[in-house]
Order: structure tokens, then sequence, then C-alpha cells
């Protein structure tokens, strides 16, 4: 018995475009069609990359040592650093912690924008 493969096949004529449309981030289909709103959850874990981005960006600016400053704070590699500031990853869960303890002011700005406006 052999497992099944996946061939992929290339063609010189350029693909039509798909009728099919991705899910927005406000709704998510789930078994049988259905939708459903997404839970604040799930729009953090999607908006996650991009709120990491402005809040490294917010700390240690946009310089060329900026990434470079980056991974020693947060003692993770330089890559790790680099696709923070290009908004590719967010940070997993040590990251997050290390930031709301030594950066609450910046972290808070970002990610907690409503408590901030209801103190003013």
């Amino acid at each position: 018995m052999t497992s099944p493969r996946l061939h992929l096949i290339h063609s010189a004529e350029p693909s039509t475009a798909s009728d099919q449309t991705g899910c927005s981030k406000e709704f998510r289909v789930i078994n049988g069609g259905r939708r459903r709103r997404r839970s604040d959850a799930e729009v953090m874990k999607a908006d996650m990359a991009i709120l990491w981005q402005r809040f490294v960006q917010n700390v240690f600016g946009y310089g060329p040592g900026a990434r470079t400053d980056t991974a020693i704070a947060f003692g993770c590699t330089l890559q790790t650093a680099c696709n923070w500031h290009d908004g590719l990853v967010g940070p997993m869960g040590y990251a997050v912690a290390h930031a709301t303890r030594h950066f609450r002011e910046e972290y808070d700005a970002v990610f907690c924008p409503e408590q901030i406006k209801r103190a003013a």
C-alpha cells in the first residue's frame, strides 16, 4: 500500500480569477458553512503581528540599531526581532510577559488604548 502523492501541474496559461473570497476578520466560517462572529481573542490573534510591530517600533524606533536593541532586550535572535519589526510574526508568551513588565506604558498605548482614553 502506498501513500498518496501530491503532483503539481504547471501550465503556460495564466490562471483565472476565483470567485471565492476569504473570510473577513469579523466573521469565521465553521462546519456546515455557517458563519459566526469572531471572538475578541480570534481578532487579536489575527492582528497580533501588526500590533506587535507597532509596539516594538514605538519602543525601539526605526533606526539602524532598533532591531539589534529589540533582540537584546527580549533575548531573542536578530532574525526574530527583524520579523517583529517587519510585522511578519507575533510574539510568544514570554515576550508579551516581558513587555507588560518592562514597557508598561508603551504596551498599554498599543494594546489597551481604550484604557488610556478613559483615564484622560
